[in-house]
């Protein structure tokens, strides 16, 4: 008797074949082509790549806040639907509302959400997310009176209590200076291993992918930019920052995937036409001795 292999699993999110460019069609150009990735359940893939290369675009076509030009973006294997609440964006600019408290700004997306539940479990709700965040004791607060990483982790706690299956995550702690973000990354870490969410993290940060991702995925440079090859991060959770620097495993991914980046921006920079020199005007001296010269004092 033989055996069929099991159909595998289906993503819960993918992009099949999707091109993404911006201006009009004279001048349009390309950002990202033939792009095809797919997310499991459960799972945390990092996007990792230089700044300009369409993380952005990439993050916005899988949240559904922007529509690609070829190619279909995929949730649970079917076309997937405008943003909604299945899919949680944080944002690197925080987008917080700055006349609403700590606790208003999470509120304000569960009365959303949740309509239909009574407005004190609402509010439970909503408390019980700005406690695992940390900020119980600022949740009165405006944005005003708060610290980047605080303002960071209103956002993560706004989409996190929406419960979306899938949480993206634009650069999220891209505008942080680096205490503040080691710490929110060790956060996010914990997070992340006591949820069954599945997680697009997108970073410029190699060490920051490999302490939180399971899989690593660097985009190449534009224009029309892809994806390539992936990355396993084949290193057990929980991972502690102080004991991976000394970690073989981890030394080797990431010369792994730093090299892969240097080797896509060694190609890009080879095959770009050097950029044309501009004449300059000769610049001459001026004569202080004819008549009618002014001199700016």
């Amino acid at each position: 008797m033989t055996f069929a292999p099991p159909e595998p699993a289906v993503p819960v999110l993918a992009l099949r074949g999707v091109a993404k460019g911006f201006g009009p069609a004279a001048r349009r150009v390309s950002v990202l082509a033939g792009v095809d990735f797919a997310l499991a359940a459960g799972e945390v893939v990092a996007i990792v790549g230089f700044s300009g290369s369409g993380k952005t675009t990439l993050l916005s076509l899988l949240a559904g806040l922007a529509w690609p030009d070829a190619g279909q973006v995929e949730l649970d294997g079917r076309p997937a639907p405008e943003a909604g609440s299945e899919r949680g964006v944080v944002f690197q600019s925080y987008a917080l509302l700055p006349w609403l408290t700590v606790l208003g700004n999470v509120q304000l997306g569960v009365d959303s959400v949740f309509a239909a539940m009574p407005r004190r479990e609402r509010r439970e709700r909503a408390l019980a997310f700005v406690k695992q965040v940390g900020l119980e004791p600022a949740r009165a607060k405006y944005p005003s009176e708060l610290s980047g990483g605080m303002r960071q982790r209103v956002a993560l706690a706004r989409a996190l209590a929406l419960e979306p299956r899938i949480l993206l995550l634009d650069e999220p702690l891209g505008a942080l200076d680096a205490l503040t973000r080691a710490k929110l990354q060790d956060q996010m870490a914990r997070l992340f291993e006591r949820s069954s969410m599945s997680v697009v993290l997108v970073t410029n940060d190699v060490d920051e992918a490999i302490l939180l991702a399971d899989r690593i995925v660097p985009l190449s440079l534009g224009p029309g930019a892809s994806l390539g090859p992936s990355f396993r991060v084949a290193l057990e959770r929980p991972r502690q920052r102080e004991l991976l620097n000394r970690d073989p495993a981890f030394v080797k991914l990431r010369n792994e995937v730093t090299t892969h980046l240097l080797e896509l921006a060694a190609r890009r920079a080879a095959s770009s036409p050097p950029r044309p020199l501009t004449p300059r005007p000769e610049l001459q001296p001026l004569d202080l001795t004819r008549r009618g010269a002014r001199v700016l004092r």
